[in-house]
């Protein structure tokens, strides 16, 4: 007798993994700087300053009535444009910001003091405000006929709408000159750095993306200052030699004519720099000693943390490993430096992070000391960033709740949209299997074979199912050859060789932990501990400890409402059962997922102390979400309802009315 093999053709799970992720991805592009927003405010005149083309405020619909007043230099001191007039607040006002791509951005505050006819713009004082965030606190900026006040912040913005607030102090003004306000390339400040204490100890700072950043110091050591036109991104550098400590006959400033070998991908996290890190001014040039260390100070604000960009680029080297020397923070941290760690072409302009408390002084020292036991001796420093990390403050609003597109709700969203498309897929998947069953049924009754058992249930991973009889009778026997990427696969699949219904819920459970903790599956990174690679087994185990909240990505973790936090985490915890009885339906996902997300959008009010596993019914009605049926059930629909020959198909009817999209989100 011949084999009789009945071909399963299963719908794979991982292209709905794919589409969930692909909501998720942010197409890269080069960057270029772009052309919004610079404003020259307190005028309607469209100027030109270092380069860069400032917009007069009336081209401009903001929110906020313009409840303020225009101010002119009567001297006309100043030698750019766009000090030439201001703004004048005497009472609270808002720049409103239309944002269309969200990311990093870079906020610049122009503030230049003269004095007109009707009012001294050094005489005010006054706060500034971005959602969440204190900026500026009973501020002034000094009378100066040379030059203009710059304050530079960089922070994320994640809502369509982005508000600058100015807060006179009781019987003052506030005032502005210019406004610029653009996003910044990717990864240009990473999320997470090593931090050193004042005493030396190294550990990771974490969440740098839900701060905002203020500079305090932009140095380029060894040349000449660097002006707005002549750095990509509009910045100012200024000279070190105020904040040199140590400048001996052994200490020279370099200067170079090479061509760099910058990073090619304008968005990369380096350590190899882009143009956009910094500029050829500030790379081509180095401060060098070749036998005495060298160490500059700053002053920096008491018991506060700051993030320090130390640049470097080997200027002199004709080959590799002939210069590599220390780098000291406080003279307690060291870390040696050697252009040969980063790439293999010099001159290679590279950064390093760091981030770094300040003591009671509030005094940071940072030294290059040559290495006495490198081929030429030498230390050298090119570029050095400081630059205070702000928390968010209890005291300012935060954004409208009308309009807040929340990471988490998509997050949501999205999960809810693949379940429910698994859901159609799985159930139509089901209808066709039975369908088919029937037919080969049918077949077989009309040969010499008997009726064929099926073994298993569906599943998201491919199997062939081969039936072999002499004389779905010998008994039969499973070749299964799993397809599938390593980390979504269902561990209880090596201990029962079967894949079932559940596997793809323990599947789906790995993508939910994914988009809440913004990494891959399988995390190949040599240097991570070993518990850490399998992300589902790291979250499980983190759950377990209570620190799962520690390795949510930053981006949302302060966004997330309590309950539909311990939700969402609840769902991915049933779908990673080690058993698969254990294990939801994708309908109850479903379910789970939705509740979360109303959870989230504040549809209940709900106190911190409360339990968000409250069933539905008790706490809120959902809004025409009726419960999709498990894939256990749907295989109990009776087989002669759905194989009835006529037009109108009952087993169909009864799936699609519960899967019916036009009342489900």
């Amino acid at each position: 007798m011949g084999t009789l093999q009945f071909h399963r053709v299963l719908i794979p799970l991982f292209p709905l993994v794919i589409i969930l992720h692909l909501s998720w991805l942010r197409f890269i592009s080069a960057y270029t700087v772009p052309d919004k927003y610079f404003i020259n405010c307190g005028s309607d005149s469209n100027v030109t300053s270092s380069g860069r083309d400032f917009v007069g405020e009336s081209y401009f619909s903001f929110s906020s009535p313009m409840q303020s007043s225009t101010e002119k230099d009567s001297n006309q001191s100043s030698a750019t444009s766009i000090y030439q007039t201001a703004r004048i607040f005497g009472s609270q006002y808002s720049y409103d910001f239309s944002i269309s791509s969200f990311g990093y951005y870079a906020l610049r505050l122009h503030f230049f003091a003269f004095s007109s006819s009707s009012s001294n713009l050094s005489m005010a004082l006054f706060n500034v405000t971005v959602p969440n965030f204190l900026l500026l606190h009973n501020f002034n900026a000094p009378n100066s006929s040379k030059s203009a006040l710059v304050e530079e912040f960089f922070l994320n913005i994640d809502n369509r709408k982005f508000k600058i607030t100015f807060s006179p102090l009781e019987s003052s003004f506030a005032f502005l000159n210019a406004i610029e306000l653009f996003i910044l390339p990717n990864n240009f400040i990473p999320d997470s750095t090593s931090h050193v204490s004042v005493r030396g100890k190294r550990d990771d700072y974490l969440g740098m993306l839900s701060k905002v950043l203020r500079r305090i110091y932009r140095i380029n050591v060894g040349g000449p200052a660097v002006t707005p036109d002549r750095d990509d991104l509009g910045r100012t550098w200024e000279v070190d030699d105020p904040y040199l400590y140590n400048n001996g006959e052994n200490v020279k400033n370099f200067t170079s004519d090479n061509n760099l070998n910058y990073q090619p991908d304008d968005e990369s996290a380096g350590p190899i720099a882009t143009k956009y890190i910094a500029p050829n001014s500030v790379y081509l040039t180095a401060k060098e000693s070749n036998s005495s260390s060298l160490t500059w100070g700053f002053s920096l604000e008491k018991n506060a943390i700051h993030l320090l960009r130390v640049h470097f680029c080997d200027l002199e080297s004709t080959s590799l490993d002939l210069t590599f020397f220390n780098l000291l923070i406080y003279r307690n941290f060291t870390m040696v430096i050697n252009s040969n760690n980063v790439s293999t072409q010099l001159p290679v302009p590279f950064y390093y992070d760091f981030v770094a408390d300040t003591n009671v002084s509030g005094l940071v020292n940072i030294t290059i000391a040559p290495d006495t036991s490198a081929s030429i001796p030498n230390a050298f420093l090119n570029g050095l960033e400081i630059l205070q990390i702000i928390d968010p403050s209890d005291s300012v609003p935060g954004y409208e709740s009308e309009g807040k597109q929340n990471h988490l709700v998509v997050v949501l969203a999205s999960a809810i949209g693949a379940c429910v498309l698994l859901c159609i897929v799985a159930g139509g998947f089901l209808i066709w299997r039975l369908k088919f069953r029937k037919s080969e049924e049918k077949n077989a009754e009309n040969s010499d074979w008997g009726p064929l058992p099926v073994i298993g249930g569906g599943s998201s991973h491919s199997r062939l199912t081969e039936l072999t009889s002499q004389g779905p009778l010998d008994q039969p026997y499973v070749s299964t050859g799993v397809k599938g990427t390593f980390g979504y696969l269902d561990p209880e699949y090596f201990r029962t060789q079967q894949l079932t219904e559940k596997s793809d819920v323990y599947s789906f459970g790995v993508v939910l932990l994914e988009v809440l903790c913004a990494r891959p599956a399988i995390d190949r990174d040599p240097n991570l501990p070993r518990e850490q690679v399998n992300l589902a087994e790291w979250g499980i185990l983190c759950k377990n400890k209570g620190t799962l909240e520690e390795i949510i990505d930053p981006a949302i973790k302060e966004q997330i409402d309590i309950n539909s936090l311990r939700k969402f985490v609840e769902t991915v915890d049933k779908c990673l059962q080690e058993d698969g009885s254990d294990r939801p339906s994708m309908g109850d996902v479903l379910w789970d997922l939705e509740y979360a997300l109303q959870l989230q959008r504040g549809a209940t009010k709900r106190e911190p102390h409360e339990d968000s596993s409250t069933s539905a019914s008790q706490s809120f009605q959902l809004p025409n979400i009726r419960r999709l049926p498990s894939l256990s059930v749907l295989s109990q629909v009776d087989d002669s309802s759905i194989m009835r020959g006529d037009e109108t198909d009952s087993g169909a009817d009864l799936i699609f009315s519960q899967l019916n999209i036009d009342e489900a989100r």
